[in-house]
């Protein structure tokens, strides 16, 4: 015998699919405000359909909507007339279910919800006042990593995000950098170096001045991080190669931004002598 909760949203569902996906079955339905209210429901039914009597068939048909009929759809909601703040109170949802849920078909699809999210509110051309609020629900995420040993968070689908997003990861930066230095799990520590690593990547590509700015801004942190990290050289092999990996992108990003003299002059007499004797090659052309 089904629960309440399941009788309710099976009977509602089929309604929810005529009248959406019916009436409303249109090459530019995925672009109508509209879509985000369905998109809300269906994640709520979804979620409920996981509890221990969740029905599969009931379960599965409403993954695929979301995934083939929302998700991977041509077109999204779009424009200055959807609402930020109903774009960070489903963002702030879908983050999480994606750092929380111990259901690994609700965690994937919270990731992708977040994808499509952020590239909505892309969409709407905000200023970085305005983005302000959407970093800060990252950096709520990243902080429950490091402090609650009940998130499940896969760094991999931070950085994910910032392949995507490149912003996110400029206005992570920072936050990301004194994460790593207060952190005592090794392994949260190398996992976060592989974040800030992929953050740096995704400047390649990027504004080089806006950047510049954020490198600059940080760059006494990123020479103390870079000390300490080489001081502590984690025992594991792949981790130790992971430290220099990370380094080794600094000093090319450093490079390549043209910021080679403000560097040298934050690296401390001690950090010099850890890079000049770990990291080979790489920083030959910062040798004095």
């Amino acid at each position: 015998m089904c629960s309440c909760i399941n009788c309710f949203l099976l009977c509602d569902l089929p309604m929810l699919c005529n009248f959406f996906f019916l009436n409303h079955l249109s090459p530019n339905f995925a672009g109508k405000k509209l879509v985000l209210d369905v998109y809300a429901f269906l994640m709520q039914a979804f979620v409920k359909s996981h509890s221990a009597d969740g029905n599969e068939q009931f379960r599965q048909r409403i993954g695929g909507i979301l995934q083939k009929r929302i998700f991977k759809a041509k077109e999204c909601p779009k424009g200055f007339d959807v609402e930020l703040s109903r774009l960070e109170s489903l963002l702030q949802k879908a983050l999480h279910l994606a750092s929380r849920s111990r259901y690994k078909e609700v965690a994937s699809a919270a990731q992708n919800a977040t994808f499509w999210i952020l590239k909505i509110i892309n969409s709407k051309g905000c200023s970085k006042q305005e983005l302000a609020s959407v970093v800060d629900k990252f950096q709520y995420m990243l902080n429950d990593y490091f402090s609650n040993k009940k998130s499940r968070l896969k760094i991999g689908f931070v950085k994910e995000a910032v392949r995507r997003n490149p912003w996110v990861g400029r206005e992570l930066f920072g936050f990301a950098l004194q994460k790593i230095g207060s952190t005592k799990a090794e392994y949260r520590r190398v996992q976060t170096l592989e974040l800030v690593d992929c953050i740096l990547k995704s400047w390649v590509g990027d504004d080089v001045s806006s950047a510049s700015k954020v490198l600059k801004k940080h760059m006494a942190l990123l020479c103390e991080l870079m000390q300490e990290i080489l001081t502590k050289m984690p025992e594991n092999k792949s981790r130790r190669q992971e430290v220099r990996r990370f380094c080794t992108r600094a000093l090319q990003t450093v490079t390549r931004l043209n910021l080679k003299e403000k560097f040298q002059k934050k690296l401390s007499p001690e950090a010099y002598t850890l890079c000049d004797a770990q990291l080979g090659a790489a920083f030959v052309p910062f040798r004095q």
